[in-house]
């Protein structure tokens, strides 16, 4: 859906004024930019706007059942607890899905296993946390103009 010859730059935090600024010193003259918010910036007297995706964040939960076994070292099993933190800050900061993609299983698994490679999900299933109890069986679909967050208040471990 993005105009031909167009670049769409998505971005969380900052002032819009100066990201397009940014925006607008990488992107030659004739090319476009697409997004939900445009700014009008002035560079020499010529004004051009710049338009940036500032996604809205879309709260996913996640239900899991899980096996977890102890290590070979002999250390236990880690806790609903651990897993849920694990998961969550696997899922955020640099290792965040980007905006427009969904979670998906692989991107669970692999947050779980790197730092618990002894547990391992048995099944999982998405939600939503503001919209009460019901599961999905497949990824909760996830716009261009969104973006995926995941608490470890928002991951059940089961």
């Amino acid at each position: 859906g993005i105009d031909p010859h167009s670049i769409a730059v998505a971005v969380l935090g900052g002032n819009d004024a100066e990201i397009a600024a940014v925006v607008r010193g990488y992107v030659a003259p004739g090319v476009g930019s697409y997004g939900n918010v445009v700014v009008e910036t002035t560079v020499g007297g010529y004004c051009r706007p710049v338009a940036i995706i500032r996604p809205s964040e879309v709260r996913i939960g996640i239900a899991i059942t899980v096996q977890a076994m102890p290590t070979r070292s002999g250390c236990p099993a880690p806790a609903a607890a651990a897993i849920s933190a694990s998961i969550a800050s696997g899922l955020s900061g640099d290792a965040r899905p980007p905006n427009g993609a969904a979670v998906t299983l692989h991107m669970v698994t692999a947050a779980l296993a790197a730092v618990h490679p002894t547990t391992e999900i048995v099944a999982l299933a998405w939600r939503l946390p503001d919209d009460g109890p019901g599961v999905y069986s497949t990824p909760i679909q996830i716009g261009l103009f969104e973006i995926a967050k995941i608490a470890a208040e928002d991951v059940r471990v089961l």
